[in-house]
């Protein structure tokens, strides 16, 4: 059940991604794998790649924005041309909600480590989530206001997700 939670949460932001596209003109690729799953959208010079699972960082990540035309396991192991990470939680039980923040901000934790590790930058941080409660709320929000998150939204405001969006095509 899980993961068919987490697939409608993926497409539903691969068709944000793929309407903000569309609307701005700039043609995509979309990549399906054998069961229909979205495994990568890719514009100019951009890739979107979901499910992926860098060996430096070694634990999967719900969407990694690259610089590459088209995906490529090479491009997964350079952290250079890694723009951004996200993690997507799409479960809608409040009462599970801030285990869901618990876990992705850990992955992105993760992240920031591996980039400190290699002596680089972070790269741009998303964070979207299906439920999200107060606490969680005051905790996001204070990482978007020292940087420490470029966008998070609520999966279920078209306004946030939008805006999450056009933020992550437009990097």
């Amino acid at each position: 059940m899980r993961n068919a939670i987490g697939q409608r949460a993926q497409n539903k932001l691969s068709d944000f991604v793929c309407q903000y596209l569309a609307e701005g003109q700039i043609q995509a690729r979309v990549t399906r794998n054998a069961g229909g799953k979205i495994t990568e959208i890719s514009w100019a010079n951009r890739t979107l790649a979901f499910d992926r699972k860098p060996r430096f960082i070694n634990k999967n990540i719900d969407f990694i924005l690259m610089d590459a035309p088209r995906f490529a396991a090479a491009t997964l192991e350079q952290p250079q041309r890694l723009i951004a990470f996200g993690e997507l939680k799409g479960g809608i039980d409040p009462a599970g909600a801030d285990e869901h923040w618990k876990t992705a901000r850990a992955a992105l934790d993760r992240v920031r480590q591996a980039y400190a590790d290699r002596q680089l930058a972070a790269p741009s941080l998303f964070f979207v989530g299906a439920a999200i409660e107060q606490s969680m709320a005051v905790e996001i929000f204070a990482q978007l206001t020292n940087n420490a998150l470029t966008a998070a939204a609520n999966l279920h405001h078209q306004g946030q997700l939008a805006e999450l969006t056009q933020i992550l095509t437009d990097l």
